[in-house]
């Protein structure tokens, strides 16, 4: 084997694996957590009195979301000497974060893959004014898999975005009133 051959042989086995390393990673990439998120916000009375207030969010994949996180924000401006800003006021909702969301299963009757997640604040009262604030909801999750995050943000920018009611059992994003 000449010095030419080895040279020959080490470029087209560096490009091979370049090749292979960018195939592998591309599809890895392709491999994320695949959720969908409600577009609107349910509206439950509760027995002590007032409201709760919920999202819904499915995980569509048969792989589990890990490290889910979901983060809601009241936006609303700021007067400064220039004008104005928009701030996010950080909302608590009942969510642990880094928590697991399993993939969707066949048979899986307790459809564990989706999560409805209550906010803690009397939306009502903190959200008095939509010609001036909107909500924003934003999930966080890491496919158990691959280890790629997806993320996720729903602005809901009118109050009319909140239903009375409950939403229905497993995939459904319906809101039916109770």
């Amino acid at each position: 084997m000449t010095g030419s051959d080895v040279l020959l042989s080490l470029g087209l086995g560096s490009m091979a694996s370049l090749v292979a390393s960018v195939v592998f990673l591309g599809a890895m990439k392709r491999i994320r957590p695949k959720l969908i998120i409600s577009t609107e916000i349910a509206r439950t009375p509760r027995d002590s009195g007032g409201n709760s207030f919920r999202i819904k969010v499915v995980n569509m994949s048969k792989r589990a979301a890990v490290d889910f996180q979901a983060l809601a924000y009241l936006d609303h401006p700021r007067k400064v000497p220039e004008g104005q800003v928009r701030v996010l006021k950080p909302l608590r909702l009942h969510s642990t974060p880094g928590s697991v969301l399993p993939g969707k299963r066949k048979g899986d009757t307790e459809a564990r893959h989706a999560r409805r997640i209550r906010f803690h604040d009397d939306l009502d009262t903190l959200w008095a004014n939509d010609q001036e604030n909107s909500l924003i909801v934003r999930i966080y999750a890491r496919d158990g898999t691959s280890g790629y995050v997806s993320e996720y943000e729903v602005i809901f920018p009118l109050r009319r975005h909140i239903k009375d009611g409950s939403f229905v059992y497993g995939d459904s994003l319906e809101i039916v009133p109770l």
